[in-house]
C-alpha cells in the first residue's frame, strides 16, 4: 500500500477545473436526453401512445432526468421501462454516449498523468 501511494504522489494532481468540466458536460448530456425523453412521451401521450412503462403513472421530469441518470451511468435501476422502440433505441445511445464520454475523460486523464511523469 505505501508503494501505491509513493507512485501516486508522484503524478500531477488532476485540476479541480477538469473535474468541473467533466461533471458539467456530463450533467448538460444527461439533461439533455431527459429532455428530449420528457418531450416524446408527452407526444406520444398526446397521441393515445407510451414510450414508457412504470406503475401505470404519469412520468414527472424529474422522473425522466431520474431515468437518464440510471441510463448513462449503467445502473438501470428496472423500474423504468422502455417499451417503444424510439426509446429503446435512445436508451442504448444514451448508454454508449456516456460510456464514451467517461472513457475519454478517463483517457485524457491518464495521458496527462503519464506526460508529467515522462518528464520528469
Amino acid at each position: 500500500l505505501h508503494t501505491i501511494f509513493r507512485i501516486l504522489s508522484r503524478f500531477r494532481p488532476v485540476h479541480l477545473r477538469d473535474i468541473f468540466l467533466f461533471l458539467i458536460s456530463y450533467g448538460t448530456i444527461l439533461m439533455c436526453f431527459a429532455l428530449l425523453y420528457g418531450c416524446l412521451d408527452e407526444y406520444m401521450v398526446s397521441l393515445g401512445g407510451v414510450l414508457f412503462s412504470y406503475d401505470n403513472s404519469p412520468l414527472s421530469g424529474v422522473d425522466y432526468f431520474y431515468y437518464s441518470g440510471g441510463v448513462m451511468t449503467l445502473l438501470g435501476f428496472g423500474d423504468i421501462i422502455p417499451v417503444h422502440t424510439l426509446t429503446k433505441l435512445l436508451t442504448i445511445f444514451e448508454a454508449a454516449f456516456g460510456q464514451i464520454l467517461l472513457l475519454l475523460s478517463l483517457g485524457s486523464v491518464t495521458a496527462a498523468l503519464i506526460n508529467s511523469s515522462l518528464r520528469k
